[in-house]
């Protein structure tokens, strides 16, 4: 279950008892409707209800009425779905080995299948940690205006930012266990870890003899994979001053793994006969994976993730 710490509502308590005590309104276009359904969410995700939450709070994220409170809640409740379990994972890390982050995150989030068929079977954990993250993305600073090659949604309703810097700072910092959540349960499904997490066979998006940029082998799921890679490192930095030190040591460990990131990124573009020095900013979104650039970018951090995840014994 995952809480986000700022308050959801503006009424007081009065008018929060009223809301408990009344019949449940879902009239999403007015604002004692929205906070009614905000209450309604928060107290199913208490109960660990994520289904419920993400039925409540779906019409209200895809209406002209959804607000930075409607986005929080849409990332709680699919965030919930993907396994991220706020409290529970700061003691986790403050514990945990960090020689191996690619194995730490499939320790920490567990999956075995998908409703997407181009995944496994039934659990739907990587689609909500997409759907929490496009949420994150769309919780921004007051007044910020984004660039149009930084959008990640045509969805003028709720318009996202690749850049970490336009978004919310509690945003940020929810990003970064969306972002593990992304890459844990990828690694299970796809990664055939052993019973110590250890990967058991090679994620399928990565450079290959060949590959050119518009190899059918990366996907949006391949391109989720590199997306949550640089999300991660893009909301840890953001948030590093603000988070009391709870993330410091997974911040220092990524920052050691991702050393070499833009140098496989310029490499995997030579290998597909084009230029880049630097993997794109545009390549912190599945959606916006379509360039050349981004798709053999996106290849070399999963071949990057491959040769960082320790092998299981044969």
């Amino acid at each position: 279950m995952v809480r986000f710490s700022k308050s959801h509502f503006g009424f007081g308590l009065v008018a929060l008892i009223f809301v408990a005590c009344s019949a449940p309104n879902t009239d999403y276009t007015t604002e004692y409707g929205r906070q009614a359904i905000y209450y309604s969410v928060n107290q199913v995700l208490n109960k660990g209800d994520c289904t419920s939450a993400i039925e409540m709070i779906e019409p209200v994220y895809n209406s002209e009425y959804s607000e930075d409170q409607t986005r929080e809640l849409r990332a709680a409740a699919h965030a919930c779905r993907a396994g991220v379990d706020f409290f529970g994972l700061i003691g986790d890390l403050a514990s945990a080995d960090m020689s191996d982050l690619f194995q730490l995150f499939a320790v920490l989030f567990p999956s075995g299948a998908s409703t997407n068929p181009a995944l496994t079977a039934t659990d739907a954990k990587a689609e909500s940690a997409w759907y929490a993250a496009d949420a994150l993305m769309a919780w921004l600073k007051p007044g910020m205006v984004i660039p149009e090659s930084y959008r990640v949604s045509s969805d003028e309703n709720n318009l996202g930012s690749m850049l970490s810097s336009m978004r919310d700072d509690e945003a940020n910092f929810h990003m970064v266990f969306v972002s593990m959540a992304t890459l844990g349960v990828l690694n299970n499904q796809f990664g055939e870890p052993d019973v110590d997490s250890l990967q058991g066979a090679d994620l399928p998006w990565s450079l290959q003899a060949g590959f050119a940029a518009t190899d059918a082998v990366m996907n949006e799921i391949g391109c989720s994979y590199a997306s949550a890679i640089l999300n991660l490192g893009d909301s840890l930095t953001a948030v590093a001053a603000s988070a009391n030190g709870k993330l410091d040591s997974v911040k220092t460990a990524f920052e050691t793994l991702a050393l070499g990131f833009d140098a496989a990124c310029e490499a995997a573009c030579t290998v597909c006969g084009i230029s880049c020095t630097t993997c794109p900013a545009t390549l912190r979104h599945r959606g916006v994976c379509t360039t050349p650039e981004a798709i053999c970018s996106a290849a070399a951090l999963v071949s990057a993730a491959n040769a960082g995840w320790g092998d299981a014994p044969p």
